[in-house]
């Protein structure tokens, strides 16, 4: 049985061939893209840095129009011991105050230019 995710992409990406191959950008209006809670990980060295609390990411498939740099405070461990010594450290993140949706670029073969 296919999970409803597998659906709404199979959907989503029938709006955006259907805009594309019919010259209208109406697709990418009709998607949104909302804010989401997650946590933030970031490789800083030898270790691990995963955020405290969760900020304000873009989904995957979207990127950010505009918005902050924030400083947040993470807990960090080194890669392959979780459950090791674990120290605290601050990281800079960009936070979004919108997204909006990527959509792929054409480009011409080089043949073409």
């Amino acid at each position: 049985m296919k999970s409803s995710l597998h659906y709404r992409l199979v959907i989503f990406s029938a709006l955006i061939i259907s805009g594309v191959f019919t010259g209208s950008c109406r697709a990418e209006i009709d998607i949104s893209c909302p804010l989401l809670f997650m946590h933030v990980s970031r490789d800083v060295e030898d270790s691990i840095c995963i955020s405290k609390m969760r900020v304000l990411v873009c989904p995957k498939m979207c990127h950010p129009v505009n918005g902050h740099e924030e400083g947040i405070s993470t807990v960090c461990f080194k890669k392959g011991e979780p459950f090791g010594e674990q120290t605290e450290f601050k990281i800079r993140v960009f936070i979004p105050e919108n997204c909006e949706l990527t959509l792929p670029v054409a480009v011409k073969p080089a043949t073409e230019q």
